[in-house]
């Protein structure tokens, strides 16, 4: 009989007449034999061969039954070499995709396979595999300037991650990727500014000066990249589908004056992540240190407010506070005989109500550079500069006052002082009733005691003495009962006065305040202060809750970021109802300039662009400095101001670029119980 060999056998598969199917239900039934195992052998082999994926299916009337080949092992995996151990490997593989029913699901077994480990498993398996996780450049730098991290402590952190199996990008490819978002546009020097000397006078000194020499590529940049994030929107039609507006605007804080500009045209405009800063010097905001600084950027705003960004026209905004938009128009400020940035009211005028005065001239951008053209023709005289509405200096931009906005927030430290003033009347009327009932009972004894003790009777006068002083004098008003009743109450809802600039309060807390529950936690301090005088009670708490109740519902509308025709209109009689609580009940207290905003010009500008100050408020621009400053502690060590504040400006450059931004993972949000 002809021998025939294995090689014969993969050449020529085995031929069988009886079905597979009979065979295995032979081989439940009875005691199968070495023969029909032989058998069931060769035609497994032959079957498996013939199979492209290395794995068969026989078919047993229902469920296939499936029979893959998997190599014995002769030796352990630790002693097999590594071209052996490959093959294990592959083997696995297909195993893996046989069991998962897809070469797609495979994945999702192996991932099941590891999660199945426990932690020490997991950690001691991606040790002894030699597995890292390399992070991208993008998510280094993002982490890098959002963190507020310099680059040498960067390199020590690479070093401790690295221990851990986390690679982080080379020094190299961060920076050149932060060269490539920043480019060559940002430029920090020294600059002759302006300081005021130890005997008084003025004087000039180098201070550091950074700035952005192309304004329009750095606004054209970040639109390009808001746009391919998809993050530019126009806020369900307050702006216009063919225009792109930008907010400018500036405010000193912790020793830097910084110049910011805003795309209104995003989710979150007044974000710090949305506020590009690009004009910063370390000296104070005069005048004089301002043209040094902005004057390079006149002609590039008027650029600006006439170019395309493709099909859309951009649109300026010009805001900030009262004292730096009068700046920005050339005005003398507040303290001049027409103070108002809108209008030529006097400050004759300004105590009166709209209905005694009537309406005031309007200024324009026009009418301010006549004025001053003027002033400067008349000699230029400071003493004279009334005559001429205070136009002592030339606009520094183009910006129509219509596209203006004075953000309001502050207007309740007039509303404070206010309180204040009405409250120190009422607790001089407090301390004279307590005190006039004190005095009484004391001339009495002293009457009857004059004759018997001649040192109680000094005693007693030194106190009558001091108690007439008192009445006199009235009181401190730092340590009045009803100040520390306030102090209390706002500490209790987490508000707190600033303790420079006159104890003003920041945005946040304007908002806390006016809370109706606030309100009436603020006003109860009265009840405390005259508990003693009933007559006066009802009527200091009517008197504070009506104002702060009135002045709180005006709040609540102009600083909303949409305004319908109807809250426009609301708000209107929200602001009648106001100033006519204020003229019945603080009669003799003079009002305000940013009250005579709020009465004269807030509904008109409301009414021509529909957007609130929640939307085109100055609050970027504040929230900047905390930024700043915690960027000035991380590079404290740098001597070089240049230098200092050129790592700064790079850090800010790279934490508002949207794709910096969207590199950053969002909070995980809390489950609520």
């Amino acid at each position: 009989m002809k021998r025939v060999t294995a090689a014969a056998q993969k050449k020529t598969p085995y031929k069988c007449s009886v079905e597979p199917y009979d065979w295995f239900i032979h081989s439940v039934e009875s005691q199968v034999s070495k023969q029909e195992m032989q058998l069931v052998s060769k035609v497994v082999h032959s079957m498996l061969d013939a199979s492209k994926e290395n794995c068969i299916r026989i078919p047993t009337g229902g469920t296939p039954l499936t029979l893959a080949r998997v190599t014995a092992p002769k030796a352990p995996v630790s002693d097999l070499s590594v071209r052996t151990r490959k093959r294990r490997v592959q083997e696995l593989q297909k195993t893996r995709k046989i069991l998962s029913a897809g070469p797609m699901d495979s994945d999702i077994l192996l991932q099941d396979e590891i999660r199945a480990l426990t932690k020490e498993e997991k950690q001691q398996l991606l040790h002894d595999a030699g597995i890292t996780v390399d992070v991208q450049p993008i998510h280094e730098l993002a982490m890098k300037s959002m963190l507020g991290i310099p680059w040498y402590r960067l390199r020590i952190l690479r070093r401790w991650l690295k221990q851990s199996g986390v690679c982080l990008g080379s020094e190299r490819k961060q920076r050149a990727l932060c060269k490539e978002l920043i480019g060559d546009n940002l430029e920090v020097e020294l600059a002759p500014f302006s300081f005021k000397l130890p005997n008084g006078e003025e004087g000039l000194r180098g201070a550091a000066y950074g700035y952005t020499p192309n304004l329009t590529s750095k606004i054209v940049q970040l639109l390009e990249q808001n746009e391919k994030e998809g993050k530019l929107t126009w806020h369900g039609g307050i702006i216009p589908n063919d225009q792109i507006w930008i907010k400018l605007g500036g405010d000193k804080g912790g020793g830097l004056f910084k110049m910011i500009f805003q795309i209104v045209n995003t989710p979150k405009p007044n974000s710090v992540h949305n506020t590009c800063v690009f004009s910063c010097f370390e000296a104070d905001d005069t005048v004089t240190n301002l043209h040094v600084a902005l004057d390079r950027f006149r002609s590039e705003v008027d650029h600006i407010s006439r170019m395309k960004w493709r099909t859309y026209t951009l649109k300026l905004f010009l805001t900030g506070d009262l004292e730096f938009l009068s700046i920005m128009y050339g005005l003398s400020g507040a303290s001049g005989k027409q103070p108002c940035l809108f209008c030529l009211i006097t400050l004759d005028q300004l105590g009166m109500s709209v209905d005694r005065r009537g309406s005031c001239v309007p200024r324009s951008l026009d009418s301010i550079i006549l004025d001053h053209q003027s002033f400067i023709e008349a000699g230029g005289n400071l003493k004279r500069a009334k005559w001429y509405n205070n136009c002592i200096h030339d606009p520094f931009f183009n910006i129509p006052l219509s596209q203006t906005l004075k953000d309001l927030d502050s207007a309740l430290i007039e509303l404070e002082q206010l309180n204040q003033e009405a409250e120190s009347v009422q607790q001089l009327a407090t301390y004279n009733a307590i005190v006039a009932g004190a005095v009484t009972p004391i001339v009495d004894e002293l009457l009857e005691l004059a004759g018997n003790c001649y040192k109680r009777v000094q005693v007693q006068e030194e106190k009558v003495k001091t108690l007439r002083e008192t009445i006199q004098m009235g009181f401190n008003l730092e340590e009045g009962p009803c100040i520390k009743g306030i102090e209390s109450c706002l500490t209790s809802f987490g508000v707190c006065r600033q303790r420079y600039y006159g104890g003003i309060f920041v945005g946040n807390h304007v908002h806390k305040i006016l809370k109706p529950a606030n309100v009436d936690t603020l006003c109860s301090c009265v009840l405390k202060a005259t508990e003693n005088v009933p007559e006066l009670k009802l009527e200091a708490v009517a008197v504070h809750r009506t104002i702060l109740m009135q002045f709180s519902e005006c709040h609540v509308l102009y600083d909303s970021t949409v305004l319908t025709q109807d809250d426009i209109q609301h708000l209107g009689q929200a602001i009648k109802n106001f100033f006519c609580s204020f003229d019945r009940d603080f009669k003799g207290i003079a009002r305000t300039l940013k009250m005579h905003i709020l009465e004269d010009h807030m509904l008109e500008w409301l009414s021509m662009h529909q957007a609130g100050c929640g939307l085109m408020g100055e609050q970027g621009a504040e929230s900047i400095h905390a930024k700043f400053n915690s960027s000035l502690r991380t590079y404290s060590g740098i001597k070089d101001p240049v230098a200092k504040l050129k790592c700064i400006l790079q850090d800010h450059y790279l934490s508002i670029s949207p794709h910096m931004t969207s590199a950053v993972p969002p909070p995980k949000k809390r489950k609520h119980m």
